[in-house]
């Protein structure tokens, strides 16, 4: 939760379901997804090798900029901003994120590859 919500991400349209709103399921999990352009799949505590809930695959095959913790592996199955973006540390997350909200070419390429990557 800490790390979410220090996150600063000023004029930055963002929401964090199950933090800053109440969590959303079913049909409105899906409506709340087609709104969303960018996702991030975080884990908590320490890496664990190609460890995710099924977040990570919800937000790609959506067509979602899906954000990556570097240390679980996932540089196996994606490559760094051609089918996802990694990241380090919290710094690192805010500056790529306020990038790729600019960045409607690169953050599209970036989601659709990462969505044929995922089917």
């Amino acid at each position: 939760v800490n790390f979410i919500e220090n996150l600063n991400l000023e004029n930055i349209n963002s929401n964090f379901y199950g933090i800053s709103k109440q969590p959303v399921w079913g049909a409105k999990f899906f409506d709340e997804l087609s709104k969303s352009k960018m996702g991030l799949n975080y884990n908590r505590g320490e890496p664990i090798k190609y460890y995710s809930s099924d977040r990570i695959c919800l937000l790609i095959a959506n067509g979602l900029l899906t954000f990556l913790q570097r240390g679980y592996s996932y540089e196996d199955f994606f490559e760094d901003k051609i089918d996802a973006v990694f990241f380090e540390d919290h710094n690192e997350l805010v500056d790529l994120i306020k990038f790729y909200a600019k960045d409607f070419k690169k953050r599209s390429e970036v989601a659709s590859s990462g969505k044929k990557k995922i089917f």
